[in-house]
């Protein structure tokens, strides 16, 4: 009886102390969770500040003077997302090893040799006095949260075992051009077409850059062309210098890098699409606007947004603003609104420069002359190793970025032993891109949050430079427009989709053009302006791009709003979760009288699939089979198709910016001599009409073995899941907590909901709309909402609170006047000083 007892203390003992180690985690996990009626104080603000929320934890912030106003958003963003913000500048810094160790030392040397953290400390002693102001308050209320509330650090710095360092005016511009970086499509496309080269010449990988559709829609939907600035054709067929075997296999190896240090970071879509579009509500009623954007980013959590209402005298301004950032990207003020969506400049550019083969600190340039590198060295700190000290060499155009591979240590660059790869002894590899301009964004958001007419929005745009954006325009006396603002590159000769060779300078770029070259559209005849990464215009002097997005969403759009006569906040939200595909209807306008030709090719199963098919409405639902019929078909076109000419391997890195495949089969299947498949045409129709038989058969299959042979039982959600992730989730102890998952999500990549799988690596979602914005223009109201929430913390009742609304189409109703809604609560109060 005595060992009972004694064993029953030893139970009780266990499970108290198993019950106070939990209560204590949650303490440690929660202990940031916002509360009501706090106070903090500081000597650096002027007056007092009120910060209140609604039930979903939204600010609005009530000051009496814009530097307060800055403050506070500071400290708001701190209050809520300070976490976050210190992992985004640390991967921009390459700072990522200090506190996650071993397995992001790939990345940090990525991000030194790139340099955002020397573009945003260079770009500091170029900023406007405006902005200057604007930074210094933002980042005093930043600072102000992390010195006076260091008791309530979010669980990330317990779990990693370190505390933010203050925050610095230079990390706001991390932030903005790390976003730059995000959006970049370039950064990866020269790299997988140059390996094409590689495989198969250079004038094979010309053909794997698809053209714009003849008659989709663009930003500009009226342009008269100017004459050609560039001294040689925009076309993307130019000729390209033919590169090396040694030059490609360079950038076989340089790829690799850039794949993993996208997704050590989290950014694992690479497409970077949006829509906003702006449309009177009546056709009688011409000072009648409503303005709708919603962004398409990599999805994950915490929200890559923070909606947020700024009030003092002199601003009024609610939105969507950057975690990081002092300011609102996407929203309204009294008498304007404004939307984003990425223009897909192509912003960068790669250059070979031939490298002295007797001593590698040494290179030529277009005389032959011998010129020595500047020679850099730089020191990682690692959590829990030694610091790794690497060299990289540089040029007057940049670092040379392929040593942020072939070079692991400073001997690398030094010596280069015998055995080291021959590539480079040859060449290196350095780059133009526009976020190493000089540029004052911040600036021009300033402009655009307190403007009021098109000209003060213009004012704005027009020193807006990376990354490249259609800013989308409306106001309250019904006026629309768009105005395509970043700088373009003044490119020299040469295919702009290959590298160049860096030692003649007739390939140089010769300098960039800001906003003003581009042009705009203001009042359209046609009665409403869109943009959804489609083309600017046509017939531009000058080279753009040739990585817009698939055109379906535009023309999703464009079909949409012709619908209307009368249109109103319910329609424009209607459409931003519209999940019908006009890509689905061409292809399979195109396939199935193949398939029907002759059904005894397939079995009952697969013919019950056809008949779905064949009738279907091409809407993406997640509750239906026929979704995921095309989906899996479809996704195995493109497999087998571009396998007929590249390995699976380059055909995955060709895939990686999804927007390729997609708009190049598209072209394939449209041309009737089918030359893609054989110079004969007999025979490349034949092998057309087997492959996209043995493409249905595959995609049936790859359902059938995942969820039965009952198509009635299949749903699209089940193969098409968002499942958000945190930079913790792979951590199995933590995955359940900070990552959540939803099987409701419909629609694709070109869907106006974007809903984009990776062509690489099928069906999850990764990216989506990051958020959603509707301002009606004659009403007080806006309507938003995130795929998460307002906080940070993975145990706040807001870190998701408002996904379930983002999966259901639903929307936050806030007012945008001056005065607090009575919704909101007093949070949090700051004062000038403590008594």
């Amino acid at each position: 009886m005595a060992f009972l007892q004694r064993f029953s203390i030893i139970i009780i003992t266990v499970i108290a102390i198993g019950f106070a180690a939990i209560v204590f985690a949650y303490k440690l996990a929660t202990r940031s969770n916002l509360e009501e009626g706090t106070t903090d104080y500081s000597n650096l603000l002027q007056n007092e500040v009120s910060i209140y929320r609604n039930q979903f934890g939204i600010p609005h912030i009530v000051a009496s003077t814009e530097q307060d106003v800055y403050f506070s958003l500071g400290y708001a963003h701190a209050q809520d997302r300070l976490w976050q913000m210190d992992f985004l500048r640390r991967v921009g810094r390459g700072q990522l090893s200090e506190v996650m160790g071993i397995e992001t030392i790939e990345a940090d040397r990525f991000f030194r040799v790139v340099g955002i953290g020397r573009i945003a400390d260079n770009l500091v002693r170029s900023l406007s006095k405006q902005s200057i102001q604007a930074l210094e308050s933002y980042t005093r209320g930043v600072n102000c949260y992390i010195t006076n509330q260091s008791n309530k650090y979010p669980f990330e710095f317990d779990a990693l075992h370190y505390k933010p360092q203050p925050w610095k005016v230079s990390d706001c511009l991390v932030i903005e051009r790390l976003m730059a970086f995000d959006m970049s499509m370039s950064f990866w496309t020269d790299i997988a077409i140059g390996e094409i080269a590689d495989s198969l010449g250079v004038d094979e990988a010309i053909k794997f850059i698809p053209e714009y559709p003849p008659n989709a829609p663009t930003v500009i939907d009226s342009y008269q062309p100017q004459q050609n600035t560039d001294s040689v054709s925009t076309s993307i067929s130019r000729i390209a210098e033919k590169p090396s075997k040694e030059k490609l296999a360079l950038l076989k190896e340089f790829g690799k890098v850039m794949g993993n240090v996208r997704e050590a970071i989290g950014f694992r879509g690479m497409q970077s699409g949006s829509n906003c579009w702006v449309m009177k509500k009546n056709s009688g009623k011409q000072s009648e606007v409503i303005l709708a954007n919603d962004p398409h980013l990599t999805l994950g959590l915490p929200a890559r947004w923070y909606q947020v209402h700024l009030t003092c005298p002199q601003l009024n301004v609610i939105g969507n603003s950057i975690p990081g950032t002092p300011g609102i990207v996407s929203g309204r003020n009294d008498f304007i609104a404004w939307g984003i969506t990425n223009m897909m400049v192509d912003d960068c550019d790669y250059f070979f420069e031939r490298v002295d083969p007797e001593n590698k600190v040494f290179y030529f340039n277009g005389d032959g002359a011998r010129v020595r590198f500047k020679m850099n060295r730089d020191t990682i700190k690692v959590k829990n190793a030694d610091d790794v000290v690497f060299d990289y060499r540089s040029t007057p155009r940049s670092a040379v970025i392929s040593d942020a591979h072939i070079v692991n240590t400073n001997e690398a660059v030094i010596q280069y032993p015998s055995t080291q790869n021959s590539i480079a002894k040859k060449y290196a590899l350095t780059f133009s891109w526009t976020a190493r301009e000089k540029s004052d964004e911040t600036l021009g958001i300033l402009r655009i949050m307190k403007a009021r007419t098109w000209n003060e929005f213009t004012n704005g745009t027009n020193i807006w430079n990376t990354p490249a954006l259609n800013f989308t325009y409306a106001d309250r006396n019904g006026n629309m427009g768009v105005a395509p603002s970043g700088f373009t590159p003044i490119r020299g000769e040469g295919n702009p989709n290959f590298p160049h060779p860096g030692w003649d300078d007739k390939y140089s770029w010769k300098g960039v053009r800001s906003a003003t070259a581009l042009p705009r559209s203001y009042n359209p005849s046609r009665g409403f302006v869109s943009s959804a990464n489609n083309l600017t215009a046509r017939s531009l002097p000058f080279f753009v791009t040739s990585l817009w997005e698939p055109s379906s969403r535009a023309e999703r759009i464009e079909e949409v709003l012709k619908q209307y006569n009368d249109y109103n906040y319910r329609d424009a939200q209607f459409m931003q979760n519209d999940i019908v595909s006009p890509n689905a209807k061409f292809v399979l306008q195109r396939v199935l009288p193949i398939l029907l030709k002759d059904t005894t090719w397939f079995t009952p199963t697969e013919n019950y699939a056809l008949r779905k098919l064949a009738s279907w409405d091409y809407v993406m639902s997640s509750q239906d089979a026929t979704p995921a019929i095309f989906t899996t078909f479809h996704e195995r076109f493109m497999y087998k198709v571009f396998t007929t000419k590249l390995s699976e391997g380059l055909y995955k890195k060709y895939a990686f910016v999804g927007s390729l495949p997609y708009r190049k089969l598209n072209e394939i299947i449209t041309d009737t001599t089918y030359a893609w498949f054989s110079p004969l045409d007999y025979k490349g129709k034949d092998i057309y009409e087997r492959l996209v038989r043995q493409s249905f058969k595959d995609g049936v299959r790859i359902m059938a073995d995942r969820y039965g042979i009952d198509i009635n039982l299949w749903k699209y959600g089940e193969l098409h899941p968002l499942i958000l992730k945190h930079p913790f989730s792979g951590n199995p102890n933590m995955r359940s907590v900070v990552t959540q998952t939803l099987k409701t999500i419909g629609g694709d990549a070109t869907t106006i909901n974007n809903a984009l799988w990776r062509v690489h690596d099928p069906y999850e979602v990764a990216v989506g709309a990051s958020m959603r914005f509707i301002a009606d223009m004659q009403d007080t109201i806006v309507y938003t909402v995130l795929p998460g929430g307002s906080s940070g913390q993975p145990l706040d009742a807001h870190y998701y609170d408002q996904l379930q609304l983002w999966s259901n189409g639903g929307y936050i109703p806030i007012s945008s006047t001056r005065n607090v809604n009575k919704s909101f609560t007093l949070y949090t109060t700051l004062l000038p000083k403590k008594d």
